[in-house]
Parts: structure tokens; sequence; C-alpha cells
């Protein structure tokens, strides 16, 4: 895995090729084009590079906007988040996968709660998920998930909604 300052020291030698090959990016935001910005940019995805790389699950979910709006891939899989969570509907798909997690910590195999404290430990929704959901989003993100995934050793899936299974 890279240290922070290697792994910002090669990104930000791309920045050029980044801001060519998707000039989009500065048409919504104009601070992709500002090299201090651009500095924030490339910390972000060291952050998420870094909590890919020790995801938990060792498996990184691909697909598209879909899968981080889906309940059930959110509570199963949680998201990255490593700079906060991109959007509302994600967020709160991730509180309540947290409150179920934390509830079912409470219960034995036989159903029973245990008052006196979580039974299993508690793996947070956040942090250490599989689906990719960062605010200060920019392609930049995209290719950390996939080299911290691949620093990490992890399988990667292709996650479709069942609107795209069925189509």
């Amino acid at each position: 895995m890279l240290t922070e300052k290697q792994f910002i020291d090669e990104v930000f030698k791309l920045r050029l090729i980044y801001r060519e090959d998707n000039q989009w990016v500065g048409k919504w935001d104009e601070s992709w084009n500002d090299d201090v910005v651009m500095t924030k940019f490339v910390k972000a995805a060291y952050a998420l590079y870094k909590g890919t790389a020790t995801n938990a699950l060792k498996l990184t979910l691909l697909g598209g906007t879909e899968i981080r709006l889906d309940k059930g891939y959110v509570r199963n899989f949680g998201v990255t988040a490593a700079n906060g969570i991109q959007d509302a509907q994600t967020a709160l798909w991730v509180q309540q996968a947290m409150t179920w997690r934390k509830f079912m910590g409470h219960h034995n195999s036989n159903g029973r709660y245990n008052a006196q404290g979580p039974l299993k430990t508690v793996v947070p929704v956040t942090g250490v998920g599989s689906i990719l959901s960062e605010k200060m989003w920019t392609p930049i993100l995209n290719d950390a998930l996939i080299l911290g995934a691949i620093a990490g050793s992890q399988t990667f899936a292709l996650a479709l909604t069942a609107d795209e299974q069925a189509g």
C-alpha cells in the first residue's frame, strides 16, 4: 500500500491528464482547475484509497449510482464514505442499517435480547463498506477505489439492481 505522500505525489503528477480527460468536471465545479483545490481532491482520494484497502469484507462492489441508493445493498455491504456520504438517500439507508445492526448485536441466536450489552461486534456501515459513496466526488475517486481494492487484495463483484438484472 502506498503512503499518503507517495499516493498524493503520484496522483498530483497526473492532474493535467485528469483535467484533460474529464473537462466536464470543470464545467460543474470550476475549482477542478485550481491546483490548491486539486490537492484537496487528491487528499480525499487517498482517504478513500486507504479505507478501501482496509475494507474488512475484502469485497468491492462495482456498479452504477443505483447501488448506493439501494437499501438492500447498503444494509448488507455498507458504503465507503471516507470523506462523508454522497447523498441524502444513502445517508438514510446507512442510518437505518446501523440501527438494525445494533439491534441484532443485542440478540442471541434464539432472538433473545441481552440488556447487559452487545453480544456481537457491530460492524459500522460506513468507512469499511464495499459501495462507493463519497463527498468531494471526482473521477479521481473512482480510480482510488480500484487502486485501494487492488492494494487490499480484494475481490471485485459487479452489482446490478433488480431492474438492471431484468433488462
